[in-house]
């Protein structure tokens, strides 16, 4: 008996109440353990005696688990939601917003666009030519072309026919990048229900001719690819992120028997979010410099030693520092817009430690925002029994659909405005006041 699939949709960081579905769902869910340990922190799924109640985290995408589909949608608009993606992972021209990439992800999904944007990438690969590289080859010809195979006469002892043993080099695109091209355009087929897409996709992958697929595309195969990358080729890296990305989407790191649908796919905008705020900051600083992921080394110490017990090193998001290279504070970034929800208190207490570990004593944390009322937010720190304060983090709301904009902006004072932002997220106001 066919049972009617059943669509949630929701928003990254929000729930539903408890919503009445057929038994059998409540029971593949709640009766597979493995499944709930699976999606983990990702996106919670629990059954209970009202219903099911569904919260999403920062992963948006899709989740098909036997007739039930679970939709998360980004909050930010599609338009800046584009350019953000493309400024992040280099992609091509942030002013020329290819119309072929508005995909409805309202309905199709996240991996609908990055799929339309991993199609731009390729095609403009195709056009200006798959890279070639010469490989080395040994063939029997009719003509002599390259070098005779002076061993293989000699192993032979003597020519039967009138062919020539030949080494020679053949100039082929049949090589790893585009073989993890053509590879991770196929993948895509298995995310995307849009017909129109699929058909984009199928007609990018006819440019291919005499590339051969890998049998398993794998993330060291990409990262191999990106690894070979040189002067000539680097102009396919985006296409090698875009891949990367939906490979790890479409993985998730579930088994084959967690009963996960075929074009699930989950997409962390956390990272996204500190992969934009990364480039961002490393184009833009002038007076400054940041290092990404910079560990607080000898911030904990084990008194004695009675057990091998290996200390925790924070690694805060983004290290600043003045042009002298000395640290100025750390910077964090999570994607949550903490002007309209809570802050989490294992944030305040990670925060709390970069700032003691900060000679400014102050620390601060990026968050995404759609609300042009958010402000800064200081959360003092101070000495239970004396009182004295002992430091701050600083909450620092980034208006994405603003930042989008600008993105897109040419021009000098774009660029200034661009620098501006840049120096305002990284400073703490309370930098004045302590000289």
């Amino acid at each position: 008996m066919n049972t009617a699939r059943l669509d949630i949709s929701l928003s990254e960081w929000s729930s539903t109440g408890p919503l009445a579905v057929a038994p059998s769902v409540q029971e593949a869910i709640g009766g597979n353990p493995a499944l709930l340990d699976a999606l983990g922190d990702r996106l919670v799924v629990a059954p209970g005696f009202r219903g099911l109640e569904v919260t999403s985290t920062s992963f948006v995408g899709r989740v098909d688990v036997g007739a039930l589909r679970i939709s998360i949608k980004p909050k930010i608009d599609q338009t800046p939601l584009t350019r953000l993606l493309k400024y992040a992972y280099g992609l091509r021209d942030l002013s020329l917003l290819d119309s072929q990439s508005m995909i409805d992800i309202e309905h199709g999904g996240l991996q609908e666009l990055l799929i339309a944007l991993l199609v731009e990438e390729a095609e403009a690969l195709c056009f200006a030519g798959l890279h070639r590289i010469y490989q080395h080859r040994t063939d029997r010809l009719e003509s002599l072309r390259g070098r005779l195979d002076t061993t293989a006469i000699t192993r032979r002892g003597v020519l039967l026919d009138s062919r020539l043993p030949c080494r020679f080099f053949d100039r082929t695109p049949n090589w790893l990048l585009n073989q993890v091209l053509l590879t991770g355009l196929q993948l895509t087929l298995h995310l995307t229900e849009d017909l129109a897409l699929r058909r984009r996709v199928e007609q990018t992958t006819k440019f291919f001719q005499g590339v051969e697929r890998l049998r398993n595309l794998t993330l060291r195969d990409i990262r191999s690819a990106r690894v070979a990358l040189t002067r000539m080729t680097d102009r396919a890296a985006p296409a090698l992120d875009l891949i990367q990305l939906l490979l790890e989407g479409r993985g998730m790191g579930f088994d084959q028997d967690l009963q996960i649908g075929g074009s699930s796919f989950l997409f962390d905008m956390n990272r996204f979010f500190q992969r934009l705020l990364s480039r961002f900051l490393h184009d833009h600083l002038v007076t400054a410099r940041i290092a990404d992921e910079s560990s607080i080394k000898q911030f904990f110490k084990m008194e004695t030693a009675l057990r091998k017990r290996r200390t925790p090193t924070p690694r805060p998001d983004f290290g600043v520092f003045n042009l002298k290279g000395e640290l100025l504070r750390y910077l964090d970034a999570k994607y949550r817009d903490l002007w309209r929800t809570s802050l989490p208190a294992e944030w305040l207490y990670q925060l709390s430690a970069y700032a003691l570990a900060s000679p400014s004593r102050s620390s601060v944390l990026l968050y995404p925002t759609m609300s042009n009322a958010a402000t800064d937010e200081s959360i003092l720190m101070s000495d239970p029994i004396t009182g004295n304060e002992l430091g701050a983090v600083v909450l620092r709301p980034i208006q994405l659909g603003k930042l989008g904009a600008l993105l897109g902006r040419p021009g000098k004072d774009a660029h200034e405005e661009r620098t501006s932002l840049a120096m305002s997220l990284i400073v703490d106001a309370r930098d004045d006041r302590n000289g």
